[in-house]
Order: C-alpha cells, then structure tokens, then sequence
C-alpha cells in the first residue's frame, strides 16, 4: 500500500469534518441561487405555470437514473481500490468519455419522444418544447456528475466549492434576466438553467482532465458498469418514489396544487442542501476508506446519532419558521404551501437514516439485495398514492411518500445489520425525534389557542423554542453521554478562553 494510499485512511473523522464543512459551503451557494430565486418563480409565474415546471423535472429526474446508470456512486467505492496514480486517472478518463457519449446517444433519443412526454404527463402536447429543453438540461446535469464524483473521490473540495459559485453566478443572472427582463416565463428558467448548466460541465471537464492522460480502459469500465447496474435497477423504483407524488398531483389534482407541492419541496431542498448533501458528499467516500478499520462500525454508528441530531435541529427550525417566510417571499395564492411541509421534512430525515444504514450493504458489495428493497417500496409508494392523492390532495401524496421513506428505511437496515453489524443507537435517535415532536406541538398548540401570530412575533417565538426548548429537552431526556458532555464542557471553556484573550487584547490595544 502507498504512502499516499495509507494517509488517506488513517485521517479519520477529522478529514470528514473538514471536507464536509467545505462541501457545505459549496451546496449553500447552490441552495441560495435556489433560494434568491424562489420570490422571483411564485411571483412571475402563477401556481400552475410553476406546476407544469414541476413535471418538466419530475420527467427529468425520472429517465436520470437511465443516462447516469449511478456510474458516480461506482467512481467513489472504485478510486480506493487502485493504489497507484496511473489507475485513478484512467478510471476518471474512461468515466468521462463513457458518461459524455452514453449520455448525447440518450438526450438525443429523448428530444425525439419530447411530445409524447408531453402528452403523457400533461394530457396535451402543448408542453412539448418545455420537455425538449428538460431533456438538454439533463445531459449537462448527467454528465457534470462524472467529474463532480471525481473530485470528490480526490477530495479537492476547494475545487467542488469553486465550481458551485460560478454554477451559482451563472444561474442566477441568467434567469433574472430571461424571466424579468425578457418575460420568458418557464421557458426562461429552463433555458438560463441549460447555459448555468452547461458552464459548469465545460469547466468541471477541464479541470478534471486536466494533467491527464486521455484513454479508455475497458475493463476498468466493465468492473464500474458491474457495480453500478444493480444500484441504477434499485434506484428506478426509488426514483418513482421520489417523484410519483408530483405523478399523482399531476394526474389526480391540478396543476396548482402540483404548485404549491412545489413550493413545499423548495423548503425540503433547503435542509437537503445545507444538512443532508453536504453530509452525504463527505460521508459517501469516507465510509469507504475507513471500511478496513477495526473501529469503523463503531465510527458509523456514532456518525449516525450526531448526523440524525443536526438534521432533525435544522428540520425543525425550517417547520416552525415556513408560514412567516412563505408570507414573505411568495404571492398569497402559495400560501397554503406550509401545511405540507413538515411531512416532507420527516422523509429528508427518512433519507438521511437510510444513506448510513446503507454502509453495510455497499461495503460488503451485496448491492443485489437493494433492487427488492426498494421495489417494496415503490409498492407500497403507489398503492398509498393512489388511496389518499384523490381523497387528501396534497397532503396524501406527502404522506404516502413518508410511508414508502418508512418501508425503505427499515428494510435496509435489516438486510445491512445481516451482512455488516453496526450498533447503531437507535435509542438516542428515537430521543431526538421525540424532542422534536414535543417542540413542534408546543408551537402548534401556541398557534390554536392565540390564533395566527404577527410575523415578527411568531418568529421569535418559534425560534426561541427551537433554539432553546429542543435542547433542554434533550438534556431532559438525558441523551447526552458523560464524555459527550465532558467534551461540550471543554469545547465551551475553550470558548470562553479565547472570547476573554479577545477581549483582553482589544481593550490593551
């Protein structure tokens, strides 16, 4: 084993931490393009205009899986099995030259079925261009993950964070200008997404090659294609999960209710993008490298409760505080979008739990077992969508998709325990939640006995219970360990030391 090679597994939890603040920072600029944008798409564009959007994506996503075949996810779990320079760059080349032709052969079959899609989705073919655009946009986004997975298998992060930023400049301006100025409407966010895009591929495509040596190594592309099928066969029917809830809106509501979903899910993006992706870039090649450790299990199992902890805090503060930033930011015919909102929430919790429990599985490579998971899943996702979508709207579709996070979950924590036995503190974890849930009926219960609240009001006392009622909660329900409090004892006069050697020396000076 190289130097190099050693250096890389022996960094640890520390190496982790420092990548994923990184990769942080990276998925908050991308977030917060989303997030400056979102005044901009609820009030020049009705309810229903942002529905027909949504379909454009949902179809995106959908058909995703086929072009980018979670080649990916096959480059990190691949990088730590070669030793020398000369491999991993052969795998990054054939990856990229494999990724960029597969994925112009597939756009180009789908702008040819564009009106059909159309038809299929919406009932007319009067959407036809918006999904010939969708389909542009999903090639530049397939074939971005290559080099992105490549970077993150070589943890230039830095590199990741740099290509965000001017993924994020692009982004913005262009649709600023092409919905505000040119009055393109869904046509204008598409397009200004399409050039955003295809920027951060060309730049991505160059700094990753750069340096290295162009070639196509078919064995090397055999063994990722063996890997990553029966992930791309297990993710079809997780997909349809992740999305048939905007299927059934679509089909069974309307396309102002499909809004409004959305509207909902642009909350759940945010604690997607500031907790659980920046967690999952950095987590995803750690586990990996860390996997020949005696003490890995334990590692992930500690990981899990702290990770379960930050995501259920930033879930809850985005729960309490959505009515009066909807009211902010949208026109009023979105404001019943809140209501939605916390179920979609308990699925990116949902999700998160089920990333670590997946270790087991994808370390042991017994990826075969995840196909039937998630086919049971996406089961009980469309038997759940089609009873409660046309009787609850909405929230049916919200619930049926926490049903199916539910099922998915629990299995494949089974079937990981069975191959590789983590002792996961499923009992800590289960304080969080209740914390959580006891906070977020306090504030409801303040809501139904005052009434709706003032804006500013609401907001401070909905921070205040999150910020300081959640914690207490968790002190009461002892789930800090004695070392953990040890530790936040020492962290807290490490603080305090240097905040009075600050002050010290500004009064000297």
């Amino acid at each position: 084993m190289s130097e190099a090679i050693a250096g890389e597994r022996g960094a640890g939890i520390p190496r982790l931490l420092k990548n994923t603040r990184v990769y942080f920072i990276g998925n908050a600029l991308n977030r917060m393009g989303a997030f400056l944008l979102l005044p901009l798409y609820t009030r020049y564009l009705t309810p229903g205009q942002y529905g027909s959007l949504e379909l454009v994506f949902v179809s995106v996503a959908l058909v995703k899986i086929m072009m980018g075949m979670n080649l990916s996810h096959a480059t990190l779990r691949f990088h730590f099995e070669y030793e020398t320079k000369s491999d991993r760059d052969a795998l990054t080349s054939t990856l990229l030259l494999f990724v960029n032709l597969w994925g112009l052969l597939f756009m180009l079959l789908l702008i040819a079925l564009s009106r059909p899609f159309s038809i299929g989705m919406t009932g007319s073919d009067a959407y036809a261009f918006l999904f010939f655009l969708g389909f542009i946009l999903l090639f530049f986004e397939v074939a971005s993950e290559a080099p992105l997975a490549c970077l993150r298998a070589q943890e230039q992060s830095t590199l990741f964070v740099a290509s965000s930023g001017l993924h994020l400049i692009f982004r913005v301006a262009l649709n600023i200008y092409l919905v505000v100025a040119l009055q393109k409407g869904v046509e204008g966010v598409l397009i200004g997404n399409i050039l955003a895009s295809a920027t951060l591929w060309g730049f991505l495509s160059v700094m990753t090659l750069k340096n290295k040596r162009l070639c196509y190594d078919r064995q090397k592309m055999g063994a990722l294609l063996k890997y990553s099928l029966p992930l791309a066969l297990a993710a079809l029917p997780g997909l349809f999960i992740k999305n048939a809830d905007r299927l059934f809106l679509g089909w069974y509501a309307s396309l102002d209710v499909l809004g409004l979903y959305a509207l909902a899910m642009r909350f759940q993006m945010i604690l997607d993008g500031f907790v659980l992706e920046p967690f999952h870039l950095g987590f995803g090649p750690f586990r990996f490298s860390i996997m020949r450790q005696e003490n890995a299990a334990r590692t992930l199992a500690t990981l899990l409760t702290w990770f379960a902890l930050l995501l259920c805090f930033g879930g809850l503060l985005i729960i309490l505080l959505s009515p009066e930033v909807i009211v902010l930011l949208a026109d009023r015919s979105f404001h019943e979008a809140y209501k939605i909102i916390p179920l979609l929430i308990l699925v990116t919790f949902l999700r998160g739990i089920h990333y670590v429990f997946q270790s087991g599985i994808l370390i042991a490579k017994q990826t075969k077992v995840i196909p039937p998971i998630t086919a049971a899943s996406a089961v009980l996702n469309i038997a759940a969508l089609y009873f409660l979508t046309p009787r609850f709207g909405a929230i049916g579709a919200a619930l049926a998709l926490v049903l199916a996070s539910l099922l998915d979950t629990a299995l494949t924590y089974h079937f990981s325990q069975r191959v590789y036995p983590v002792p996961f503190e499923l009992g800590r974890i289960g304080k969080i939640l209740a914390a959580a849930v006891l906070v977020f009926a306090a504030a409801s219960l303040i809501e139904s006995l005052i009434g709706p609240l003032a804006l500013w009001s609401g907001v401070v006392i909905k921070l205040a219970l999150g910020i300081f009622v959640f914690p207490l909660l968790l002190f009461l329900f002892r789930f800090p360990t004695q070392q953990e409090l040890k530790t936040i004892g020492d962290v807290t006069e490490q603080i305090r030391t240097k905040l009075y050697l600050f002050r010290r020396g500004a009064v000297q000076s």
